[in-house]
């Protein structure tokens, strides 16, 4: 039996070995299941994709596309216009999405509502409601293969010009949101001592905290427009006072959009 340690105040980096799902190959070459590597991986647990989502939309509404055009062309070697660029950087995959999956209208992210919460409560572990396997996800800090499938490798799939741009952003700006992933454990494994049968406990949301005018909408700011503390909202408040009339600081959870001012 294995068992992880995690805890839900703070975020931290654990490994565990697990196995790839492989892919099979076409059927017209036999369909055999090949990449199904036993691997070690170093995870960063403890948050939810909707935070992660939050982060990396920060940084992106507090960049200037351009300013990233000639270093993201010399990363991928890729010879791709300013408008392809621009289109990639608003793209569903980056921009867009981040803005629906933070405010929880990504459709791409339904198929999570066929999992359960693990009864530790720690954000990113789930089980399946039907099959009641464990898993884990998470930001991957390293993933080693320790065992390679004596079948080989799993086939590769040319990505087209638009994922790589995707992904030439994401390592630019470092979006954490490019390197979130979920991995299967052994349905034995414990989580702070609990296992996937025990009872569910009580689970506490993330204060976020926003810059709202007169017309309930959200300012936008030099520093973003979500802060985690107190302290940045006050600064960014401070900083659109003297333009706008009648800003105050809202805060909400990540688990809602219901903004509230803050107390």
């Amino acid at each position: 039996m294995k068992k992880l340690s995690i805890s839900k105040k703070r975020v931290k980096n654990i490994t565990f070995t697990t196995v790839k799902k492989g892919k099979a190959d076409l059927k017209k070459d036999g369909g055999t299941v090949r990449g199904r590597h036993i691997v070690r991986v170093t995870m960063m647990v403890g948050n939810d994709y909707k935070t992660i989502a939050g982060l990396d939309l920060n940084k992106m509404q507090a960049s200037y596309y351009m300013d990233h055009y000639d270093s993201v062309r010399e990363k991928t070697g890729l010879d791709f216009s300013t408008l392809d660029f621009g289109c990639a950087w608003k793209s569903r995959s980056l921009l867009e999405g981040l803005e629906q999956s933070f405010n929880s209208e990504n459709d791409y992210s339904t198929h999570l509502e066929t999992y359960n919460p693990h009864p530790s409560g720690v954000r990113g572990v789930l089980i399946h409601k039907e099959t009641g396997n464990l898993y884990i996800m998470g930001v991957v800090v390293e993933e080693e293969i320790i065992q390679h499938d004596p079948r080989g490798n799993a086939r590769k799939k040319k990505g087209s010009d638009r994922g790589i741009i995707v992904k030439g952003i994401q390592e630019e700006l470092g979006l954490l949101s490019g390197k979130w992933k979920m991995y299967q454990l052994p349905k034995d494994t414990t989580i702070n001592g609990l296992g996937v049968e025990d009872k569910i406990e009580e689970t506490k949301g993330v204060r976020l905290y926003s810059i709202l005018n007169k017309d309930n909408e959200v300012v936008k700011t030099s520093k973003g427009r979500y802060y985690f503390t107190r302290k940045v909202a006050r600064q960014a408040r401070k900083e659109v006072a003297l333009k706008q009339e009648k800003v105050r600081i809202a805060e909400s959870w990540f688990t809602s959009s219901e903004w509230k001012t803050a107390k």
